[in-house]
């Protein structure tokens, strides 16, 4: 887990961590409670695309869409700060970490592989799972490590409903030093 924690001012809040997580959920609520925008990387590059990723992985491009999410990547850390939510995938690049690293707060948004497979059960959009969810355990063990160690602050989603997983990113983010708005969600 990384040690410092930037200043909420001047850096971007970003949230990895696996398929299902609940990142770009938990993302959206952080970013209107902040009154930060969100990026959300996937849906940004699905616009610049002009397709859906499942059809640009469908075609055998996963190595240009890598590419794109990098630029995008870069793209979305020089402007304002915001609440970032890339795809799982976003931490294979070394650039992409180094990136992260330097210019962003990074949340782990941390699953349990059983809870994965509940929430993503029926999910026809994410196109490595398009053998279906055996794959997840191979994907995890080559990702969990990247996030794990790119991590300032680690929060287990599982269980948890966006809301909870939200006031508690809010209360860590607290904790180290962050002016955040109230954590009461009433």
């Amino acid at each position: 887990m990384t040690e410092s924690l930037r200043s909420a001012r001047d850096t971007t809040l970003c949230l990895i961590g696996p398929m299902g997580a609940g990142k770009t959920t938990v993302g959206g609520l952080l970013a209107r409670r902040l009154g930060r925008s969100h990026v959300d990387l996937d849906r940004l590059l699905e616009e610049r695309l002009g397709m859906p990723i499942t059809s640009f992985f469908a075609s055998g491009m996963e190595r240009e869409f890598r590419r794109w999410e990098s630029r995008l990547l870069r793209t979305a850390l020089e402007a304002s700060p915001c609440v970032l939510t890339p795809g799982a995938g976003v931490v294979l690049r070394a650039r992409n970490r180094l990136l992260l690293t330097r210019k962003t707060t990074v949340v782990y948004c941390a699953v349990t592989e059983e809870e994965q497979r509940k929430r993503l059960a029926g999910d026809a959009v994410r196109p490595l799972l398009s053998s279906g969810l055996d794959a997840l355990a191979l994907i995890n063990a080559a990702r969990v490590p990247h996030y794990e160690a790119l991590a300032h602050l680690v929060v287990d989603t599982t269980g948890r409903t966006p809301e909870e997983v939200m006031v508690r990113v809010l209360e860590d983010l607290a904790e180290r030093g962050w002016k955040v708005p109230c954590t009461q969600t009433g």
